[in-house]
């Protein structure tokens, strides 16, 4: 059963197994070579969430929020998924070969290229004088150490104590 909590509405509740089994479902049916999320057909999308559907449930009222986050995760365990394959060269199984070669070669143009770059430079950019933005929380996800937090404050964290010590 999923569920909201904390008012978050960017997360699964719980967490455990939802991306895993979204990575399944992805690996499952992925029959282009589509590089990133957004260039995975609708339809195809919606199979995969009626696939989801077979594995959680939740409340009518939240179907709209489970669906945006189901998007948000699935385009994060995708883009992880290739992500890996560019750095180890090593092309997931789930592609056929033609697939992984038209991937490479997409990999290798000028134009993804240039929009890498370009991606690495935002991420390492100075912003206001104190460098780039740096998460030092590990995995452990923010709505987790928030959790943590409200259990030693005995109160909800606010923003910028969450900020402080996860930057």
């Amino acid at each position: 059963f999923l569920s909201n909590t904390f008012e978050c509405t960017c997360r699964f509740h719980p967490y455990q197994g939802v991306s895993c089994r979204i990575g399944e479902i992805i690996k499952g049916k992925y029959p282009e070579a589509w590089p990133t999320w957004g260039d995975v057909p609708s339809e195809l999308r919606d199979f995969w969430f009626n696939e989801f559907k077979k594995y959680f449930y939740w409340l009518p009222e939240n179907d709209d929020l489970v669906r945006r986050n189901f998007e948000i995760r699935g385009a994060k365990q995708l883009k992880s998924m290739f992500a890996y394959a560019r750095k180890t060269g090593k092309m997931p199984n789930f592609l056929s070969p033609d697939n992984a070669e038209q991937l490479r070669k997409y990999w290798e143009s000028p134009d993804f290229k240039k929009l890498n770059d370009q991606n690495k430079k935002n991420r390492n950019s100075d912003q206001g004088g104190v460098g780039p933005s740096l998460h030092t929380c590990g995995s452990i996800l923010v709505t987790e150490w928030r959790r943590r937090y409200k259990q030693k404050l005995n109160r909800d964290p606010t923003m910028h104590e969450l900020y402080k010590d996860l930057h």
